[in-house]
């Protein structure tokens, strides 16, 4: 029998140097790590604290940045890539548990405790498949899991049990897993990632039609968008423009035009009105029109037509109708599309504009140069995938209104948001 003596090696004064060394190294390792976790508990209280005497969005994120310091110091680098791997399968369980009407009866419950047989007997539904869908919704903090195969809805579950966010949940699954499947394939035929600028959308890659040529198409994809959008603007933190806008205020104070052709604000590309008609209704007696446009198929079927503003049937890429308005609001619209035709579709109003008397306001996503959220991250996203085109920054929203003959007069927003009104005027006038 071979045997090994280890003897003369662990007892070797060099071997020894080293041994107590990286011990030495793993135990300062282990108080340094220590230390630095310590520091990032104390950030959490203390963000914690703050936002929970608060209702400033600012401190919000600042309390969600402090906790997700933590969890990343705290989480194993496998853990943390595992996490990020498998995070579509939470979309998948949402969808099918929402399919299957699973989250819409545990929500029913008012807050009380329901067993996956009596949700099995509920919704036709088999009991083992709920039991091992519901723990993937229990594992992230979607519901409460109070017993064996025992639940009651949380505030996270009754949210994503709504109509909207189920209409968004089955909007962006349908849409951007196709792309996303595709992506690689994108990548390889369009050359995106050298700089080229490819001739295609990855969504039109994935399904050879364009966004909005999907929505046209499929009458429920179109439904799902809609009802979806309308969820987002309901549940969202931001204000309304014109809560954030404070010139809006001082409106009543300027000698505005009167007359039948005087027209107060247009809201372009305003979808079904909920923009232009929030602010006719908080500001009744300003004199002027307020005008509503967007492509005629949307006027055309708007069931709930915003009260005193006038609906017209209006596409941005043609030379804007209404001239001299005192204010233009372009919504989410710009992101929707690159540099070439952005400044095609603003150049069309532009024209349109007074330079002594009009405003171009632009409500949108202005994203820091750094340490952008990834609220924001996401929204950019998807815009690539969608439309080849990008949320903008400061600087490049500067470059590409002075593009159109525009100025930034001043931005508007809320603290922690990203989502700011631009205000901005001819270059021309004073």
């Amino acid at each position: 029998m071979l045997r090994i003596c280890t003897a003369p090696f662990l007892s070797s004064s060099p071997l020894r140097w080293h041994i107590r060394k990286a011990n030495c190294i793993r135990s300062s390792d282990n108080m340094a790590n220590a230390e630095v976790l310590k520091k990032l508990a104390d950030d959490v209280q203390k963000a914690v604290a703050a936002h929970s005497q608060s209702e400033d969005n600012a401190d919000y994120d600042n309390a969600l940045s402090a906790i997700q310091k933590l969890q990343l110091a705290v989480e194993r680098p496998g853990d943390f890539a595992a996490r990020v791997r498998f995070q579509g399968l939470q979309n998948a369980a949402l969808v099918m548990l929402g399919e299957m009407g699973v989250l819409q009866t545990i929500t029913a419950n008012g807050g009380k405790e329901t067993t996956s047989a009596n949700l099995a007997s509920q919704t036709g539904c088999d009991e083992l498949l709920i039991v091992r869908l519901m723990r993937m919704l229990t594992a992230v903090g979607i519901c409460e899991e109070t017993g064996i195969n025992t639940y009651r809805s949380n505030a996270m579950m009754d949210v994503l049990a709504s109509d909207g966010q189920q209409a968004g949940m089955k909007y962006m699954t349908d849409l951007q897993f196709h792309i996303i499947s595709k992506i690689r394939d994108f990548m390889l035929e369009t050359q995106i990632h050298t700089g080229s600028a490819p001739s295609l959308t990855a969504c039109q890659f994935a399904f050879g039609k364009s966004f909005w040529q999907i929505l046209d198409e499929s009458e429920e994809q179109r439904a799902n968008f809609n009802e979806y959008m309308k969820a987002a603007r309901r549940g969202g933190q931001v204000q309304l423009w014109h809560e954030r806008y404070p010139p809006a205020s001082k409106l009543s104070d300027e000698t505005l035009k009167t007359g039948q052709d005087a027209v107060l604000m247009v809201d372009v590309g305003g979808g079904v009105g909920g923009q232009v008609g929030a602010f006719r209704k908080q500001y009744p007696n300003l004199p002027g029109r307020c005008v509503l446009q967007d492509l005629p198929d949307t006027i055309s079927r708007n069931q709930s037509p915003p009260e005193n503003v006038e609906c017209i049937a209006y596409n941005f890429f043609e030379p804007q109708p209404i001239k001299g308005a005192r204010l233009y609001l372009f919504r989410s619209v710009c992101h929707d599309w690159d540099d070439g035709k952005s400044r095609e579709l603003l150049s069309n109003t532009v024209a349109a504009m007074d330079p002594g008397y009009s405003r171009l306001l632009i409500d949108e996503w202005v994203l820091p140069d750094s340490g952008v959220n990834l609220k924001a991250v996401n929204m950019d996203i998807n815009m690539i995938l969608m439309f080849n085109a990008i949320e903008r920054t400061k600087s490049q929203w500067r470059n590409l209104l002075a593009d159109v003959g525009l100025e930034i007069v001043e931005i508007y927003s809320t603290p922690g948001a990203a989502e700011c009104v631009i205000e901005t005027k001819c270059k021309s006038s004073q």
